[in-house]
């Protein structure tokens, strides 16, 4: 049997010189950007990020490497080996980056629509973020409305221009009767109203929580998150165009 060369493996390098061609691992490239994100590097975190989208989806570069990198700085923060000004250094990057992806996607104002948010009160909005632009690229009519939504206006909102479904994110336990109360005032509003679906870390950690929130939860890793909404507005579609 012929012997195969070994696999030369990615370096920052690679990155620095545009060589994408070797293979990216993408547990090397986290380390790397944890390793910028320490020093406030925001051009090698975008040379990074650059070299995984010339390889990898942008679902991909989502869920392997932008969840988990943002997950391990979470751990890191709570053990003490980075400050907070790092977590918010890496949150405000990556942020800037999907909200970049967002916007060049191309999007239709056409079709049932989608309005992704934060809770109110809540400012954690990776997660959502991704979630608008996984629904986005999927062709699915999407607004994203960014943190702490404010509910009499979400109200007002839904009156007038009626969309399909309301997806709402929840980090932060404090912010759970914020969460309640706008899913109870959506669902007194008449039909046809809204599915109103609900999210996030705390329900991962506090999964009992689940029931107090009337609605639908959304729960599992982005692309089961993103199928399954596109099944509710097929369905809420095909029951408008039934009657």
């Amino acid at each position: 049997t012929q012997v195969q060369p070994p696999v030369k493996e990615w370096s920052l390098a690679d990155a620095e010189r545009g060589n994408y061609q070797v293979i990216l691992n993408l547990r090397t490239v986290q380390e790397h950007l944890l390793a910028a994100f320490k020093k406030f590097d925001e051009s090698t975190a975008s040379t990074l990020m650059a070299s995984v989208l010339s390889i990898y989806t942008i679902e991909q570069a989502c869920t392997d490497l932008i969840a988990p990198t943002m997950w391990q700085i979470g751990k890191m923060w709570e053990v003490g080996t980075i400050t907070v000004s790092v977590e918010h250094f890496a949150s405000g990057f990556f942020r800037g980056l999907l909200t970049n992806l967002l916007h060049v996607s191309p999007s239709s104002n056409a079709g049932p629509l989608v309005i992704v948010c934060c809770a109110p009160g809540e400012a954690h909005e990776l997660a959502p973020l991704m979630l608008a632009l996984f629904l986005r690229r999927a062709g699915i009519r999407v607004a994203y409305l960014g943190q702490s939504i404010e509910a009499a206006g979400l109200l007002q909102t839904i009156k007038q221009i009626a969309p399909t479904l309301i997806c709402v994110s929840l980090s932060i336990p404090a912010y759970l009767a914020t969460l309640i109360d706008l899913a109870r005032q959506i669902q007194e509003l008449p039909l046809p109203r809204p599915f109103f679906v609900f999210g996030g870390q705390v329900f991962v950690h506090y999964p009992h929580l689940i029931p107090q929130v009337p609605g639908i939860h959304l729960g599992g890793e982005l692309k089961k998150s993103t199928a399954q909404l596109q099944r509710m507005i097929a369905e809420r579609d095909s029951s408008k165009r039934s009657k």
